[in-house]
């Protein structure tokens, strides 16, 4: 600068919050450092020295005349613009020309620079750099800094101009909507100056806020009675449009007793997805003048189909409560009562109902009541050949009772009805095939069904179901992938619970001990506050397996006490078999030896492989005879097969079996106990299988480390990403686990190396 021979010119220009005045900031610290006065007069051009000028438009004329007529060396004048000052045009262009200026345009963020946002922040700020921190740091809502940005830059609009920015907030990107929003004729001068100030883009018609979240900010702005009177004018403007278009306005202007926004509203939630029909079905309610149990009903089931069981449920006692008796409404509050945990509550109610209803069947299945099961599936076919739901419980009802031939007729009924059934049609039937093809033993017709694009309530409990059958075959990384989106999508315990149990089992088959045992714990925990029913039997039987791979026999059998006898013979085996394998664990091989002798007598009369595998597998390790294996390492279950060929392998000295039983990816105990014992044998093996890399976290786990890494608390994490601070938990140990670190200061360390 101080060898500058003549002024030299730097324009910075880009939309607001930008980083403009961030980046004359930066030019002025580093000319201080380098003990070049600064100064923002122009007046004051004494070299050598750096001018800023923060807003352009303010020294317009100065600046013009400066780039006009330039004083000597030893001078840079910085400044900066949203849009050119109508002053500074041909100024500009002459000092381009003489090499006098460098422009600088600030374009938005890459998606590559805002990498570590949470995606939600990316979208609305556009690219913004202040957008973009502010919604990082307040994930609710939106920020109050950027609604008084956009409000300072509404107040410089004329009333024309600003009238038009409200209606496009409250209407859209459709000009003539937004004009009647508004209250406005055409005009176009207004609409320039909007333009021109940088708070709407577009064409043809079509115009925007420049990012999404400038125009919530305007919305934000906007007074009440405004607001209010502008979705009025847009929902009178488009009564001669879709119903699911006035909708959106009438939820919010719409006066109580309003029959005509009711029939549209109620209309429009028809054709929804369930969290918009459940808040239209819920505002037609409202504007009621009586309650009616016709608008309460499919508020309630679009509430389930959002995970909203208890607003369901009190939705449907309110409607029960109008039409007294009504056997829809008592078998759909009894279907809530049961995805809620409280199963005496839908036991006693389900006693007016008739014994084929399927809701009665389902009752038998929560019990559990697999003979009671069997009885009232065999009369709800019966009465009705074309209920899949029906064939399905009959089929998981015989399964359960190992009466395979049987099960397997009824579920070829359950599954011609299903594969004919639509996707948008399809509500309970596909969840309870899925669980009753596992039960049979069908796991690639089960992953099938549960894969079936299901909607409401049975969403989440078809991904347990899915990660169940993955987990048995051997997809253990797609099994905790699916049961680590049912745990974040439960929104009550006997789901989370369920579902943290799954996680945790397959947690500890891929050798992540304390988070399956941390996931264990807590399904336990949520389980035992819960009435006693198939689920909480099945989450303390999946937290005894858990604990006993985990190492720790004392909590696995204090699980298999907390499960009873309620199970159905093949499962109960398999909890004998989780004893037999603690008692042996704690030294005390006389009473391990008489669970597998119980076990095995309920598991060999059965036709199903799962409970007569793992027998076998359990007296092979158990009396270190390789023959038992023998007829397990051509099991479909590669989990069983991989075992069969470690025991083998180890008793035999047989490399080939020891390399078998490392087959399962992700299968962490098997891999390591194979290798040691190929090294004992002279061969080489690989070491204990590698932990991810940062880059195989899967996205979720990612935005937490980097949450971590900024400094947050666990509740401030699920504050901005809307999950329970369990769940944050369980995902940190699983972070922790992967990328080889066991502190919060650690993993910070760990992502700024891998992301540098």
């Amino acid at each position: 600068m101080r060898e500058l021979r003549s002024t030299a010119f730097l324009a910075l220009h880009g939309e607001p919050g930008i980083g403009k005045t961030t980046l004359l900031q930066a030019l002025a610290d580093r000319a201080q450092a380098e003990r070049v006065r600064v100064t923002h007069d122009l007046g004051d051009l004494r070299p050598p020295v750096v001018a800023i000028v923060d807003d352009a438009d303010d020294e317009a004329a100065a600046l013009a005349a400066l780039l006009r007529k330039p004083p000597g060396g030893g001078v840079l004048v910085a400044f900066a613009y949203r849009r050119t000052p109508p002053p500074l045009l041909g100024a500009l262009e002459s000092a381009a020309r003489r090499g006098l200026l460098t422009e600088l345009p600030l374009a938005p963020l890459s998606q590559g620079e805002m990498a570590g946002f949470p995606p939600v922040a990316q979208r609305l700020s556009g690219g913004n750099p202040f957008y973009l921190t502010e919604l990082a740091q307040h994930p609710r809502g939106v920020p109050p800094a950027i609604v008084a940005s956009v409000q300072a830059e509404l107040s410089a609009l004329s009333e024309a101009a600003r009238a038009l920015a409200e209606g496009v907030a409250v209407a859209g990107e459709d000009l003539d909507l937004a004009l009647a929003a508004g209250g406005l004729d055409e005009d176009l001068a207004a609409l320039d100056e909007a333009i021109h100030a940088g708070v709407l883009k577009g064409s043809a018609r079509r115009y925007r806020f420049r990012h999404p979240i400038a125009r919530l900010a305007a919305y934000e702005c906007t007074s009440p009675g405004r607001r209010l009177a502008a979705h009025a004018r847009a929902a009178d403007a488009l009564r001669d449009g879709p119903a699911k278009d006035r909708a959106h306005h009438l939820e919010r202007c719409a006066k109580a007793g309003d029959d005509e926004a009711i029939a549209v509203l109620v209309e429009a939630a028809r054709e929804a997805p369930p969290e918009v029909a459940a808040r239209w079905y819920a505002t037609a309610q409202r504007l009621k003048r009586d309650r009616r149990h016709s608008l309460l009903v499919p508020l309630a089931h679009a509430l389930a189909a959002t995970g909203r069981l208890e607003q369901a449920r009190d939705a449907l006692q309110e409607a029960l409560g109008l039409v007294p008796g009504d056997e829809r409404l008592i078998a759909a509050l009894a279907t809530c009562e049961h995805l809620l945990g409280r199963h005496a509550a839908a036991h006693a109610r389900l006693s007016a109902l008739p014994e084929h209803d399927v809701a009665q069947l389902v009752d038998a299945l929560y019990q559990p009541d697999y003979a009671a099961l069997k009885s009232r599936a065999k009369r709800a076919v019966a009465q009705d050949p074309g209920n899949a739901s029906a064939w399905a419980l009959l089929a998981l009802a015989h399964g359960t009772l190992g009466e395979l031939t049987t099960a397997e007729e009824a579920l070829d009924e359950a599954v011609a009805l299903v594969d004919a059934t639509p996707d948008e049609q399809l509500t309970d039937a596909a969840y309870y095939l899925g669980f009753a093809e596992y039960m049979c033993e069908r796991d690639a017709d089960a992953i099938r069904h549960f894969r079936r694009a299901s909607h409401g309530q049975f969403r989440l409990p078809m991904l347990v179901g899915l990660a169940h059958a993955l987990e048995r075959q051997g997809r253990l990384g797609e099994a905790l992938a699916v049961a680590e989106r049912a745990v974040e999508g439960a929104r009550h315990d006997q789901l989370l619970s369920w579902a943290r149990a799954e996680e945790g089992y397959i947690a500890a088959v891929m050798g992540e001990r304390e988070r399956a045992s941390t996931s264990a714990l807590e399904a336990s925990a949520l389980a035992t506050q819960l009435d006693r029913s198939f689920f909480t039997v099945a989450t303390h039987g999946l937290a005894a397996a858990t604990f006993l791979e985990a190492g720790e026999p004392d909590r696995a059998l204090e699980q298999v006490r907390l499960t009873g006898t309620a199970l159905d013979p093949g499962r109960h085996a398999l909890l004998l078999l989780v004893a037999a394998g603690a008692e042996a664990a704690l030294g005390r091989p006389e009473i391990a030896a008489q669970r597998l002798m119980e076990a095995a007598a309920l598991a060999e009369p059965l036709p199903l492989r799962v409970p007569r595998d793992r027998v076998l597998l359990a007296r092979a390790a158990m009396t270190g005879d390789p023959t038992l294996a023998d007829a397990v390492v051509d099991s479909p279950f590669p989990l069983h097969a991989a075992q069969a060929h470690l025991i083998r392998g180890i008793a035999l000295g047989s490399a080939a079996d020891l390399v078998a039983a490392q087959a399962v990816p992700g299968a962490r105990r098997l891999h390591d106990e194979a290798a040691q014992a190929l090294r004992r044998l002279g061969q080489k093996a690989p070491g204990r299988q590698r932990r991810a890399a940062p880059g195989e976290l899967s996205g979720r786990e990612r935005e937490i480390a980097t949450l971590v890494a900024q400094g947050r608390s666990n509740r401030e994490i699920a504050a901005e990403l809307f999950l329970a601070e369990k769940t944050v938990e369980g995902h940190l140990t699983n972070i922790f686990a992967k990328c080889g670190v066991s502190s919060r200061a650690a993993l910070a360390a760990h992502m700024a190396r891998a992301y540098a």
